[in-house]
């Protein structure tokens, strides 16, 4: 997994920066972006799969944002999906397909919200496939919360 680490050097806070950059970038099924308080985290099998959100950055944020490699070891992601009840047995199948046992952080009569660590590789193109299962009703976020 290549990760390539963005931070706003004149940002206050890296996590904020990174939650706004995120936003920025539509999702694909060649990399993931996860926050941290460190900035966005940009993660790929190949470098060229991270040229796209690269360039859209530079251009919103011109000279201000840094891009540069950074590892630690192998990221350990933390996912939270929330989406409607009705939506759940999909979205639990498409997650144990990719090998990921979610469990439910919160269970509500209409909504529910869906939590588990996963590595990157098993994320990517999780977006679309969310979007695909659940038109206009899933919300999700991605944390990079340590290495191994």
């Amino acid at each position: 997994m290549i990760e390539r680490l963005a931070r706003r050097w004149d940002a206050r806070g890296q996590f904020g920066f990174a939650t706004e950059a995120a936003a920025l970038i539509p999702p694909r099924a060649d990399y993931v972006l996860a926050k941290s308080h460190r900035g966005l985290h940009m993660l790929a099998r190949e470098e060229r799969s991270l040229r796209t959100p690269a360039r859209l950055l530079h251009d919103a944020y011109g000279p201000k944002v840094v891009i540069h490699p950074h590892s630690l070891g192998e990221p350990v992601t933390e996912v939270r999906i929330g989406i409607e009840r009705r939506d759940r047995v999909r979205v639990r199948a498409a997650l144990h397909r990719r090998g990921v046992n979610p469990s439910e952080e919160y269970a509500g009569v209409h909504y529910c919200v869906l939590r588990f660590e996963a590595p990157p590789a098993a994320l990517l193109g999780l977006p679309l496939e969310l979007d695909e299962l659940t038109p206009g009703r899933c919300t999700y976020q991605v944390l990079l919360t340590g290495y191994r």
